[in-house]
């Protein structure tokens, strides 16, 4: 049995006490959490799992399957669950996956006329459908077989015992050879594998004794490496020499999720949930221990505590990245910040924290000597402190009541030289902005 299913069953058998923020029904959006569905039961059993673009799959109650379509969210997709594993002797359903408009379930027992073969075995339903359909071939009811990503065509999973880890779940065909370090695995895709674009490539990893390339997701240009291993979680995309670590300590299990432009996963202790968006250099934490995570191109959905809860994302970057105002010899500049933390009541008490994706080119600002400097910060400032290149850290002077209004005079300067501004906000975390100045 995987972990991730083992983790799921302590889950609803014991619950969690963590109670998420409640927020009014109809929030606007980036306004909080709000409750999708009470516990039923059983709890919210199989935690919540996602296609990263429009479907959320999790189990109001044990027996029963519910997905959420972020394109019409008043359609309600429910199907029994329990009743694709009546013929066996099972203990549990677990989901595993969605994708390609299919949401993958495990039946966690025996196999009819298998009491001893104890294992996961894989069905799919189809979400446009509503049809369950069994996955033919021997290998699907191999009991070492733990499937755990789906697609339109695809199943994919790891077996020790053979060398086959994808099953074609419509005809029951297995593939052994999934490319070069230059392809990645689409489970969509007739052939399973498409090209890389440069410079990206699959890691090599160790599995049951043997060299394969490790998983990775592929999605809009972003490679996410290292998602089933306790090793560094890492994104790189289209053009950049080098990958971004998002987490050092790797994450559990195969619960990262790629997809629309973001990264989501818990963090390999089960105390907290993330979501990276590599766009707006931002990383959110949310301190919610015991919990499944999944999202879609609008929202991110949490299970926890036997109750699956909704946090609408706000449109673009806003609330994901502070900004700095700068005026200075007629000029105008308004950077991004480089580097901060804060924590935002907004984006339902997320800590966000400034994590910049690969080198990107400063924001340069003309500064003769004896430039009077106006700086005004997105929110109000406890302190604003700059200095040039490495030198000295001098305090900024306060220019109004509100505390967002802050002045300094440029000094004699190298042509050119980094400028770095870094603001205290008053209602807590910081914030640091590099320009590069010249005469």
């Amino acid at each position: 049995m995987r972990l991730r299913h083992l983790v799921a069953a302590l889950l609803a058998a014991c619950g969690s006490t963590v109670a998420l923020a409640p927020v009014a029904s109809g929030a606007a959006r980036g306004g909080g959490w709000q409750r999708v569905a009470a516990a039923g039961d059983d709890g919210v059993g199989g935690g919540a799992v996602g296609d990263g673009a429009r479907y959320v799959a999790f189990q109001p109650t044990a027996s029963t399957l519910r997905v959420i379509d972020a394109l019409h969210p008043r359609r309600r997709i429910e199907t029994r669950i329990h009743a694709r594993c009546a013929s066996g002797t099972f203990v549990d359903v677990a989901l595993a996956a969605v994708g390609g408009g299919q949401v993958l379930v495990t039946c966690i027992g025996s196999p009819p006329g298998h009491p001893r073969e104890i294992g996961d075995y894989p069905s799919v339903f189809t979400i446009a459908t509503g049809r369950w359909h069994d996955v033919p071939g021997d290998l699907a009811w191999v009991r070492t077989y733990d499937a755990d990503a789906v697609g339109s065509r695809w199943i994919e999973g790891l077996d020790p015992d053979n060398p086959a880890s994808w099953i074609d779940w419509r005809t029951g065909a297995t593939r052994t050879d999934d490319g070069t370090p230059r392809d990645t695995v689409d489970l969509d895709a007739p052939g399973l594998t498409r090209p890389l674009c440069a410079p990206l490539r699959r890691p090599l990893a160790e599995v049951g004794g043997t060299a394969r390339f490790g998983s990775y997701r592929y999605d809009d240009g972003f490679g996410v490496g290292d998602v089933r291993e306790a090793s560094p979680l890492t994104i790189q995309r289209c053009g950049q020499a080098e990958p971004t670590v998002i987490d050092p300590a790797g994450v559990l299990d195969t619960m990262a999720q790629l997809g629309s432009g973001a990264v989501t996963w818990p963090d390999g202790g089960l105390t907290a949930v993330w979501a990276y968006l590599p766009r707006c250099d931002a990383r959110l934490r949310w301190g919610i221990p015991d919990a499944a995570i999944a999202h879609t191109s609008r929202s991110v959905y949490v299970a926890a505590g036997g109750e699956l809860r909704r946090l609408d994302l706000p449109a673009g970057c806003a609330g994901l990245t502070r900004q700095l105002t700068v005026r200075a010899a007629g000029n105008r500049v308004a950077p991004r910040a480089s580097a901060g933390s804060w924590r935002s009541a907004r984006l339902g008490g997320a800590r966000v924290e400034v994590l910049r994706m690969g080198v990107r080119a400063d924001v340069r600002l003309a500064l003769p000597r004896g430039t009077a400097v106006a700086l005004r910060a997105d929110a109000p400032a406890r302190t604003v402190r700059w200095r040039l290149g490495r030198g000295a850290w001098r305090s900024a002077r306060r220019a109004g009541a509100g505390g967002a209004r802050w002045s300094l005079v440029a000094p004699r300067l190298p042509n050119p030289a980094t400028l770095t501004v870094a603001v205290a906000y008053a209602a807590g975390g910081h914030a640091r902005f590099t320009l590069r100045a010249h005469r």
